[in-house]
């Protein structure tokens, strides 16, 4: 199974292998092989099959889009070598540096195929003619260069057991071409012999890691995305704070539960998302210390209300207790008038009474008066009677009248009638 990167000559170095152009191979940084293919040819009695991997890194995908993309060829690439693979033919071009980009790539690789797939990698390094060129005045062979490399070149070269092979698939002498096959399909039978072959168990015991792998990928996206709804979901606990209810309440909360089970369901347990799905929980708890705040804030404006009631009863109270004592202050004032109008009433009473004692006395003094006038009339009179029938007395007492005079006489009449 051929894999590598875009545009390293990986579908050329299947024509060269098949001795005919089968896959499509172009030079461009987007992939000409998007989905796996496979054919067949024969070789010095041997049947080849050869199966052209998609190109990692293309450029008209996201990393995430492209390795979940490639994942999913591989599987179908496995499939289409009936369930086993001799050896996995990872293709770089002599030439260009190992970039990270080859490296990132490479990893990712190891994580779809799993821990196996080193020990079934054989590295065909392409322009095998550039190298040629390069080395036709040197005693180096493509061995010993491969050996004197550094840092992720060489890296690689340990980790394959020093399975590589220099090809040139511009080669126009067709025993050149043979010779490069035979390379190619005799350390393709050695591994095999060595290591068995990778089969479709292995690739399903790198599910776990397979499915991370493209996670990871996908991650940035997912973050920016789940991100913004989170934001969207604060905007609306902000708004919630300002105008509180219990539906507001109860549609966050529906959200969060919804949010934290889509962010569940991507992450499938990998732990890649953890961190959105703490941010979502930091929201949960927000919304709960601000849904404890809210209540802590009702129950003191309950307590400051309930405060106010006391407060403005006991103003009441105070002035009803006020018009109380005011109303027991006029009750008194009132009594006092009371007696006090008893007391002039009474007075009054002793008054009238007094007015109609004095009136009676006045009568009676009147009529007395009146009595006496009359009394002292007819007591005139009649004296002037008696005085009449009496000459005979008047007479024998001569001295008296003579003394006193008439009227002497007619004040001892008068005493004596009262008398």
């Amino acid at each position: 199974m051929l894999m590598g990167t875009t545009g390293q000559g990986k579908s050329a170095t299947g024509n060269m292998l098949l001795s005919k152009q089968d896959f499509k191979a172009a030079s461009t940084a987007t992939s000409q092989t998007k989905e796996p293919s496979v054919s067949f040819a024969q070789f010095e009695n041997k049947k080849l099959q050869v199966v052209d991997g998609p190109g990692l890194a293309d450029t008209d995908m996201t990393v995430g889009q492209d390795r979940e993309a490639t994942t999913k060829n591989m599987s179908q690439a496995l499939a289409m070598c009936y369930g086993s693979v001799d050896a996995f033919l990872f293709v770089t071009k002599y030439g260009s540096r190992f970039t990270l980009q080859d490296t990132a790539a490479l990893e990712d690789i190891k994580k779809i195929f799993g821990d196996k797939f080193m020990e079934h990698m054989i590295v065909v390094v392409t322009n095998g003619d550039q190298f040629q060129d390069e080395m036709a005045d040197s005693s180096v062979s493509f061995d010993d260069w491969c050996r004197e490399q550094k840092g992720t070149f060489q890296k690689l070269y340990t980790e394959c057991g020093g399975r590589f092979v220099l090809f040139n698939n511009k080669e126009k002498e067709e025993e050149k071409k043979n010779e490069q096959r035979r390379k190619v399909v005799e350390m393709v039978e050695g591994l095999t012999n060595q290591q068995g072959l990778y089969t479709s168990r292995c690739f399903q015991e790198a599910e776990f890691e397979r499915e991370k792998m493209i996670l990871k990928h996908k991650a940035p996206l997912l973050k920016k995305e789940f991100q913004e709804k989170i934001c969207l979901l604060a905007a609306d606990i902000d708004k919630y704070l300002r105008k509180p209810s219990e539906s507001a309440t109860m549609s966050i909360i529906v959200r969060v539960e919804a949010l934290k089970e889509e962010i569940k369901k991507h992450d499938k347990g990998y732990g890649v998302l953890e961190e959105l799905l703490k941010m979502v929980e930091q929201v949960e708890s927000n919304l709960k210390d601000t849904e404890e705040f809210l209540r802590e804030t009702k129950e003191i404006e309950r307590n400051l209300k309930d405060k106010e009631e006391l407060l403005r009863q006991a103003k009441e109270t105070e002035r009803n207790l006020k018009d109380k004592e005011e109303l027991l202050r006029q009750a008194k004032e009132t009594e006092r008038n009371l007696r006090d109008k008893e007391k002039l009433l009474r007075q009054a009473m002793e008054t009238e009474r007094n007015l109609r004692d004095n009136k009676e006395l006045f009568r009676l003094g009147k009529e007395m008066e009146e009595i006496r006038v009359k009394q002292a009339g007819w007591s005139f009179f009649g004296t002037m009677r008696t005085i009449g029938r009496g000459v005979g007395a008047l007479v024998a007492l001569p001295i008296v009248v003579a003394a006193s005079g008439v009227g002497g006489l007619a004040t001892g009449v008068k005493d004596m009638l009262f008398d």
